[in-house]
Parts: C-alpha cells; structure tokens; sequence
C-alpha cells in the first residue's frame, strides 16, 4: 500500500513478481538482496537508507526489514526526506 503514488519508482504492476535488480536502479536491488539476507540470517531488523529520483525530484527513503519465516520478508518503505533536510540544516 502506498498513499502517495508519486512515492512509488513504478507502479505496482511493473514491479510484483520481478526480480529487485529489475526494478530498482543502479545497485539498490543488490544492496536490497543484501539487507534481505541479513534480515533473515540474523533475525533481526535491518534499515537501509537511500535516495531516489522521483518526478518530484530528490526523495529520500528509510526501508525496514524483518524476517518472516524462514523464506520471507516484510519491508516497510517511509519517506524520510524532511528528517534528511532538517539534518542538513543543522550541520
């Protein structure tokens, strides 16, 4: 689910089903794999942090990984792009 749909790289159809490296850029899909990995490896929450060049420009992005199962992960996908201005503004 996303409320945004602007927040979204592509839509759903393009992207269930497919392989990560398909669909999202550069190395993101293997750094994804990685995190997925280490997620159900460790059986522990795992966060990654990334941008992402939208229609609206810059967004920046926190995903939450935790292991379901032994096979299985949920992802939680939150835009974080104003904590990231806030942090910019402070330096």
């Amino acid at each position: 689910y996303c409320r945004d749909p602007d927040l979204l790289l592509v839509a759903p159809e393009q992207f269930l089903d497919r392989p990560l490296g398909e669909v999202l850029p550069g190395n993101l899909g293997e750094q994804f794999s990685q995190v997925i990995k280490a997620a159900l490896t460790d059986r522990s929450v795992q966060i990654l942090d990334y941008p992402l060049d939208l229609k609206g420009g810059r967004t920046w992005f926190e995903s939450r990984f935790a292991a379901l199962g032994s096979d299985n992960c949920l992802v939680v996908v939150r835009d974080i792009t104003e904590q990231k201005r806030q942090q910019r503004q402070k330096r």
